[in-house]
């Protein structure tokens, strides 16, 4: 890993593995990606997500793969109390925002995001 982590989340597609939040020690949040190529073994950033604001001090990352293409990745913005998904086209490496509607409801980490 580019750095040591602690609180992230990782996901596998295919011979990629994607590494993204958590916290460098002691308690600096790290808002990038890592996608470490399984067989090269080789490690790359992904450009930065969009802005979905402060995750709280202890924030564990939650992360998923959906339709086999995206990352998604739910924040909780701890000066807004309001929540964000971003999600990165892993074949593109472009981030956008999950618009808010009552069609999506994504439960996950320990905060309630």
């Amino acid at each position: 890993m580019p750095k040591k982590l602690s609180h992230h989340c990782a996901v596998r597609v295919e011979n990629y593995i994607y590494v993204h939040g958590g916290f460098e020690y002691p308690k600096t949040a790290n808002l990038d990606t890592y996608v470490l190529n399984i067989q090269t073994r080789k490690w790359t950033v992904v450009p930065s997500k969009p802005d979905c604001g402060t995750p709280p001090d202890g924030h564990k990352t939650a992360c998923a793969i959906w339709n086999n293409e995206n990352l998604v990745v739910p924040t909780f913005d701890v000066n807004t109390t309001k929540t964000c998904t971003a999600i990165l086209n892993i074949k593109t490496q472009i981030w956008s925002k999950l618009k808010e509607d009552k069609r999506h409801l994504i439960v996950g980490g320990t905060m309630g995001t």
